[in-house]
């Protein structure tokens, strides 16, 4: 939108520690953008503004506003500005872009200075000069002016990108530590894990030996506790498995994201190289252009001071300094652009040998994760090896225990077949010995024992008390070992 259909305005330095660039700015359209951007009206290049920080619009009814599109706010007469609502403007307010007074702060007015003068293309000015005949150092201030320009854009350029890289590498240190805390916590819960399994086994063996011992039906729960272990084992194997797999899985995508970020980086570089190349072309072409008018110039001089000998050789020095100075700013800039895209690659060396130690850690903490589960397992087989071994020597002593009974047992029914034919043996006699004494037969008769017992022999409550001292004494040397 032009003059014609806006109310021109302005804004006047409120600092003098601005910076002579933006002390006044004129405000000529419908909008007038400020950021960090390059796209803007006004460029500022500082951290404290936005891309986008605030634009100054027009509007027929309501006058001049400012709309707040930053993160570190606008000030309009000591107030900040709601994001993303226009603020009306009037007559001496003072805006404030950050809270940075001395180095953002305006005074708004309606209307322009009576001494600015409306802008006009560089070629055109660039003949004006010429025609007034403003010579060679108005030519110089333009070259001047130019060349600072074309410096100012190319900064910006690399610091952005820089900027960008710095953010990048950021980005990957907060992804290596997020890595790293999840590592420990996956080593944690590993820990915990085998902690309790270890526990509940431990509790599970002493609980089974209490139940065992005096039953019958050892073998079987024997057999179902080491099947309830296996399949324990199992689980505990897939979910290790799995927690191994996930982190394999994530440190392979980080991997990924750090190839795309170095192919981000190499995209970078060539775009520089790029730009480094399209800035020496349009630096040449100024530089043809400038000697060409410069050329032109000397011909119109020899012209009209044909006869002026002094006047040439003034203008040829001129021409000369001239010539020197923009190849010494040529040669500055081309070496200012190298050192940049060095500085960039050195950048990307450095970030792969970080990611390529990055990922050799990866791998060792890996390998000593495998190394501690195979550890487990074999400490898990000692243990069951153990159990096994227990369990056998149990069922040989309970084997000779059964022996040991059933000798004592046959022992014990022979002994009784004895004592009962030995009864029928006395009852014969004691009947014969009744006969005789019914027959009136007279003598001295010898009373003799009844019955005898063998040497060694021991009754049946002896033998169990026996065998159940014998337990006793095993159990008591098993607590001791």
């Amino acid at each position: 939108m032009s003059l014609s259909t806006t109310s021109p305005a302005q804004l006047l330095s409120n600092s003098p520690s601005m910076s002579s660039d933006h002390r006044v700015l004129s405000l000529v359209t419908s909008q007038y953008k400020i950021g960090r951007s390059l796209e803007v009206d006004l460029c500022l290049m500082d951290v404290n503004i936005s891309r986008l920080h605030c634009i100054f619009s027009w509007d027929k009814d309501t006058g001049w506003s400012v709309t707040d599109h930053s993160s570190n706010g606008v000030w309009v007469r000591g107030v900040r500005t709601k994001k993303g609502v226009p603020a009306r403007l009037n007559q001496g307010d003072i805006v404030v872009l950050s809270e940075l007074a001395k180095l953002y702060s305006w005074k708004f007015g309606l209307g322009l200075k009576q001494t600015e003068q409306s802008e006009e293309p560089l070629a055109k000015r660039r003949k004006v000069g010429l025609e007034d005949g403003a010579g060679l150092g108005v030519k110089r201030e333009e070259l001047t002016k130019d060349i600072s320009l074309r410096r100012k854009v190319a900064e910006v350029r690399i610091l952005r990108e820089k900027l960008s890289l710095e953010n990048a590498v950021k980005e990957g240190q907060q992804r290596q530590a997020a890595l790293m805390a999840e590592k420990e916590m996956l080593v944690a819960r590993l820990e915990e894990q085998t902690k309790k399994q270890s526990k509940r086994e431990r509790e599970a063996r002493e609980k089974l030996e209490m139940e065992v011992e005096g039953r019958e039906g050892r073998e079987e729960m024997m057999r179902a506790f080491e099947e309830k272990i296996k399949s324990e084992k199992e689980k505990e194997e897939q979910e290790k498995k799995k927690l191994v797999e996930e982190m394999e899985v994530k440190v392979k995508n980080e991997e990924e994201k750090r190839k795309m970020e170095s192919q981000d980086r190499d995209i970078l570089v060539s775009k520089l190289n790029v730009e480094k190349a399209d800035l020496e072309q349009k630096f040449e072409r100024e530089k043809d252009d400038l000697e060409n008018e410069l050329k032109e110039l000397q011909k119109r001089l020899e012209v009209e001071n044909f006869n002026n000998v002094s006047k040439e050789k003034e203008w040829k020095e001129k021409l000369s300094t001239l010539n020197s100075e923009m190849e010494e700013r040529l040669d500055k800039e081309r070496g200012d652009m190298e050192a940049a895209v060095t500085r960039e690659k050195e950048e990307k060396q450095r970030l792969t040998r970080e990611v390529e130690k990055e990922r050799q850690k990866r791998d060792e903490e890996l390998k000593k994760q495998e190394e501690e589960l195979e550890g487990e397992r074999a400490v898990h087989a000692a243990e069951l090896e153990m159990m096994r071994e227990e369990r056998e020597q149990r069922e040989e002593e309970m084997r000779e225990r059964n022996e040991e009974w059933e000798k004592r047992k046959l022992e014990q029914n022979e002994m009784e077949e004895r004592m009962k034919k030995r009864l029928q043996e006395m009852e014969k006699k004691k009947e014969e010995m009744a006969h005789e004494i019914e027959g009136g037969l007279t003598g001295c008769l010898v009373l003799r024992p009844l019955f005898r017992p063998p040497d060694g022999w021991q009754s049946p409550q002896q033998i169990m008390a026996r065998v159940k001292l014998k337990v006793k004494q095993k159990r008591n040397s098993r607590k001791m070992e």
